[in-house]
C-alpha cells in the first residue's frame, strides 16, 4: 500500500508497492494519486525513553491485542478463512466489554460476498520449450483453461512500443517502476495476455510473498473483468529470453514483434463470503448522527512459495495493529462521558483486495452516509517510537484539517503532513469512504518516514516475519491513542465540530484525485 520518500529504498519498495495494496490495500499503480499536502523532511526519531506509565500500560494492551491476532492459529486472516472467523470473534468480545452494541441491528457482522480465481498453472511455450520456472506465477486470469496459440510476443518498453491494437497479441514488460502503466495501457489496447519479467531478484523477492494466490472481488453479480496476467522471476525471465535467443538489452531495445509463443492458463473459480464487523456506542442525541472509527482487520493468510518453513503472512503490523488501536480508542470513549453523536467501530475485511469490505459499507451502511460526519481510519502503525511525529492521509482532502489540529493540541502531538496523501490516498479504506461522501482521514505515527519505517517496507511488509518479534516498537502507537479519543470525542460533539452538508461533500468528493484505474483493477500493483 504504501511507498517510502527515502530514496535507497524507493526503487525496490515501489515495486512492491505496485503488487501489494493497501492501499494496506490496501495496495498498487504507477506513482501514487496526486492529492494535497506538502512535502516535509523525514524526521528521524529520537532515543525512546522510558515511557510513562500510562504509555506502556497502553503499549502492553496494544501488544496483547496484537500477539493474539497476528498469531499462526489466526492463519494470516484471509478472508472467509477460519483465521478470520477468529479474528470477527475477538474483536466482537472485545467491543461487547467495552459496551458497544451490535451495529447492524442485531447483528455484529455484515456478510461481503466475495469471487474469486485461483491459479492452478501456467505455460509459456516458444519454440517447443516450456519457459515456466518455479518463479512463475499465474497472477489473475479468468476461470477454467485458456490458450492462446502461436501468439505474436511483443516487446514493450515504453508507451510508444505499444501498438494501437494488441488483440491477438501477448506483450512482454520487464517489471521496472512503470510496468504497470505499460501493461494496463497493453490490456486496454486488447492485448490477449501479458506477461511482466522481472529481472532483480531483489525486486522480485519483495513481491513474491503475494503472487499465487487468486483474485478476488465483491460478487456482485456483475460479469467479471479478469484480464490474464503472469508476474515472473529471474528464472523464467532468463528462460523466455533463451528461448528468444536474445538477451536483456537487446530485448529493452526490440519494442516490437520479437517472437511467437503459445501462453496456456487454467485457473478455478471460488466463492467465500468475508465479514465487515462493526459494533455501535449509541449518543445522546439520536438525531445528532454518527462518527466511524475503522481498521482493516484482514490480511494475506499463507503466502511465499509452498514448501516454504514459514508461509503464514501474520500482518503484526499490518494490520493488527491498527485492530488494536481501535479496540483501546473505542475502550476509552466508552470509559468516558456520553457523547452526543453515536460513534461505530468498525473493522473491515478485504482491504488487501482492493478496499471491498470498506466499499460494501459504504454502500450499505448501517445509517445514511450523509449522517457518518466524519470517519478515523486506523492503519499500520506499531513501527516508531513515543514522540514521533503524526503523518496524515487525507490531509487537504477531507476538509478535517482543523479538526485535527485542534485534537493534536489536546492530547499534545505534532502533526507532520507531507507527501502522505499523495503517496497513500487511495491505497488505504478511507479512500472508499471518501469516494461515498464520507470525510475520513487515516493519522498515524507509523506512517511517519523513518529508519525503522524503512526497514519494515523493505524486510517486512506483506512477508512471513511481520510478527511479533524482541523489540517490537509500540510507544508511537500508544502515544497516538489519545490523539485519536480527543479527535473521534470533538467529531462527536456538534458544538466542537460542525460537519460539512452535503454541497459541501459533494465539492469534497469532486476534488478528489482521479482515480487509479489500475489500482483498482489490480488492486494489489
Amino acid at each position: 500500500m504504501v511507498e517510502g520518500r527515502n530514496s535507497s529504498i524507493r526503487s525496490t519498495v515501489a515495486l512492491a508497492l505496485y503488487l501489494s495494496l493497501a492501499s494496506c490495500g490496501g495496495g498498487g499503480g504507477s506513482g501514487g494519486s496526486s492529492g494535497g499536502g506538502t512535502s516535509a523532511p523525514a524526521p528521524s526519531p529520537a532515543p525512546a525513553p522510558t515511557p510513562s506509565p500510562a504509555v506502556a500500560a497502553t503499549e502492553a494492551a496494544l501488544k496483547g491485542h496484537i500477539t493474539i491476532l497476528s498469531g499462526d492459529d489466526y492463519g494470516g486472516r484471509f478472508p472467509g478463512s477460519a483465521g478470520e472467523t477468529k479474528t470477527r470473534q475477538y474483536v466482537v468480545s472485545q467491543l461487547q466489554s467495552y459496551g458497544f452494541e451490535p451495529a447492524f441491528g442485531a447483528q455484529w457482522v455484515q456478510p461481503v460476498p466475495l469471487r474469486g480465481w485461483q491459479p492452478v498453472s501456467f505455460e509459456l511455450t516458444i519454440g517447443g520449450s516450456d519457459t515456466a520456472r518455479n518463479d512463475a506465477y499465474l497472477y489473475r486470469t479468468s476461470a477454467g483453461s485458456l490458450q492462446w496459440n502461436n501468439r505474436p510476443l511483443v516487446a514493450i518498453d515504453t508507451a510508444a512500443d505499444i501498438p494501437a491494437n494488441m488483440s491477438g497479441q501477448v506483450a512482454l514488460i520487464e517489471g521496472v517502476e512503470n510496468f504497470s502503466a505499460l501493461y494496463q495501457t497493453a490490456q486496454d489496447r486488447g492485448a490477449d495476455a501479458v506477461v511482466v519479467m522481472f529481472t532483480s531478484a531483489s525486486a522480485f523477492a519483495q513481491i513474491e510473498y503475494v503472487l499465487g494466490r487468486g483474485r478476488f472481488e465483491l460478487d456482485d453479480g456483475t460479469p467479471p473483468a479478469f484480464e490474464t496476467v503472469a508476474i515472473v522471476g529471474p528464472d523464467t525471465t532468463n528462460a523466455i529470453l533463451s528461448a528468444l535467443g536474445t538477451t536483456l538489452a537487446a530485448f529493452r531495445s526490440a519494442n516490437g514483434v520479437i517472437g511467437n509463443g503459445t501462453l496456456e492458463a487454467v485457473a478455478d473459480e471460488v466463492a467465500i463470503s468475508g465479514s465487515n464487523v462493526a459494533g455501535v456506542l449509541p449518543g445522546t442525541n439520536a438525531s445528532a448522527g454518527a462518527v466511524v472509527i475503522l481498521a482493516h482487520h484482514d490480511h494475506l493468510g499463507t503466502c511465499g512459495r509452498p514448501g516454504s518453513a514459514d508461509r503464514i503472512c501474520n500482518g503484526a503490523v499490518d494490520n493488527a495493529s491498527g485492530v488494536a488501536a481501535l479496540l483501546e480508542t473505542a475502550k476509552r470513549i466508552a470509559e468516558s462521558d456520553p457523547l452526543e453523536r453515536s460513534v461505530y467501530a468498525f473493522t473491515t475485511t478485504a482491504e488487501e483486495m482492493g478496499l471491498i469490505g470498506a466499499r460494501y459499507f459504504a454502500a450499505n451502511p448501517p445509517v445514511p452516509a450523509s449522517t457518518i460526519h466524519a470517519a478515523l481510519n486506523v492503519d499500520t502503525l506499531a513501527l516508531n517510537p513515543a514522540g514521533t511525529p503524526v503523518a496524515v492521509v487525507g490531509w487537504g482532502v477531507a476538509g478535517l484539517d482543523q479538526s485535527l489540529q485542534a485534537a493534536a493540541s489536546a492530547a499534545g502531538v505534532t502533526l507532520a503532513p507531507g507527501q502522505e496523501t499523495s503517496l497513500y490516498l487511495q491505497r488505504q479504506d478511507g479512500w472508499a469512504f471518501l469516494e461515498a461522501g464520507i470525510p475520513t482521514v487515516l493519522p498515524s505515527s507509523g506512517f511517519t518516514v523513518t529508519s525503522a519505517y524503512n526497514a519494515y517496507f523493505a524486510n517486512r511488509y506483506h512477508r512471513p516475519n511481520d510478527e511479533v518479534h524482541a523489540g517490537f516498537e509500540l510507544g508511537g502507537a500508544a502515544t497516538d491513542i489519545p490523539f485519536y479519543v480527543a479527535l473521534v470525542r470533538r467529531w462527536a460533539t456538534p458544538a466542537l465540530f460542525a460537519s460539512a452538508d452535503s454541497a459541501q461533500r459533494a465539492q469534497m468528493v469532486a476534488r478528489l484525485p482521479a482515480a487509479d484505474g489500475h489500482h483498482h483493477r489490480h488492486p494489489e500493483f
